[in-house]
């Protein structure tokens, strides 16, 4: 699977790559001349960590201070994806570049949903019941929630009140 491989920086075609063979670490014989007239923009027998761009000069692959800690502690074998011509490529993936990661399937049914809902209705219902037969106290520690479920109960929303906690 040919495509280009585009500098991250400044989003310039650097250099032509066959996807199929990228592996990590990557390095520059993995790489082909962007097209006729064009050379390999990288020089034999170096890896990615001296890679540059020819146009902007920087390394063409953004990596963030965590990735670079752990390449020099030796636990990280560098970038997992490149930028190409139609989009990222995470090395090693058979996906295409560009090609969505994930589709989208339904998950619940819409009966399912509905009976959820009802059930975590009908468990609200109950608390506020509860509250307003003053049977019980706010089990929680969140002063927003307390004040609030306390004017349901009728009761004063600040002042001393008896808490009680139940388990079911």
């Amino acid at each position: 699977m040919k495509s280009l491989l585009l500098c991250e920086i400044c989003e310039e075609i650097i250099a032509g790559v066959d996807l199929l063979k990228l592996k990590r670490p990557l390095t520059s014989e993995m790489f082909l001349s962007p097209g006729d007239g064009y050379e390999n923009p990288f020089p034999a027998g170096i890896e990615w960590e001296w890679f540059r761009c020819p146009y902007c000069h920087n390394q063409p692959f953004v990596t963030t201070e965590e990735e670079i800690d752990r390449f020099v502690m030796g636990t990280w074998p560098g970038p997992e994806k490149v930028k190409t011509s139609q989009g990222f490529y995470v090395i090693g993936n058979p996906r295409r570049p560009g090609e969505p990661a994930k589709t989208l399937r339904e998950v619940f049914e819409e009966e399912d949903l509905a009976k959820e809902w009802a059930e975590r209705a009908a468990k609200v219902v109950s608390v506020v019941l509860v509250l307003e037969n003053r049977e019980v106290g706010i089990a929680t520690n969140s002063p927003g929630f307390e004040q609030a479920a306390s004017s349901v109960a009728g009761k004063p929303a600040f002042g001393p009140r008896k808490a009680v906690h139940r388990t079911r």
